[in-house]
């Protein structure tokens, strides 16, 4: 269709850093979607895949990419005692630009300039823990916040005990069938029940 083959032959170029990269024809056309009209069959309709457009600027991004440094912080029983700061990196605002290419392509031969984007640094902990009871709560707090959501409540020789979450109350799914299994063997150890007595729903122990 005409329309398809105008938008083929637009002379688009991305800019990056000051340099301009010409978009390929075969790249112009394999970013087009042409479809039957759902109100017109015989009609033809025309878009724009932007996430194809998102696939190129996945490959241009390396042109430009400043991969982000990395800030290490140190604690002692969760207090933060030293910090390195790592630098920021630099990356394509993926939404921003294919969108920006999309329209450019709809609109005319012209140069879209790459919309930039600033990229912080990864967080990593270094953490040390002393052999105190402030040491294994931070340790505790630490599994809790980094593995995901946990409970974990710890009696100490004394009597007393150190808690992360330890008074939130889960659902205990399949857990429970470890005691259920616990309270056959005894019973089944202690003569009680056998193995071969009836169940439910015709099974055996």
């Amino acid at each position: 269709m005409q329309e398809a083959q105008t938008l083929t032959e637009r002379k688009l170029s991305l800019k990056l850093d000051d340099k301009d990269y010409p978009v390929a024809k075969s790249t112009l056309a394999s970013w087009l979607v042409i479809a039957e009209d759902p109100t017109d069959k015989k009609k033809l309709t025309i878009d724009v895949d932007t996430k194809l457009i998102r696939d190129y600027l996945t490959e241009m991004q390396k042109k430009i990419y400043i991969a982000p440094g990395v800030t290490t912080v140190r604690t002692t029983d969760g207090v933060e005692t030293d910090r390195t700061e790592g630098v920021f990196g630099r990356g394509l605002n993926f939404t921003a630009t294919a969108d920006a290419l999309k329209k450019q392509l709809l609109d005319g031969n012209g140069i879209v300039a790459g919309s930039l984007i600033t990229l912080s640094p990864r967080v990593a902990y270094l953490r040390s823990y002393s052999a105190s009871r402030a040491g294994l709560q931070a340790l505790l707090n630490d599994i809790v916040k980094d593995k995901g959501d946990y409970a974990i409540s710890v009696r100490l020789s004394d009597g007393t005990t150190v808690s992360a979450n330890g008074t939130k109350r889960y659902h205990p799914a399949s857990t429970y069938k470890l005691y259920v299994a616990y309270s056959f063997l005894k019973r089944i150890e202690s003569g009680a029940i056998k193995w071969d007595d009836a169940a439910t729903a015709g099974k055996k122990v």
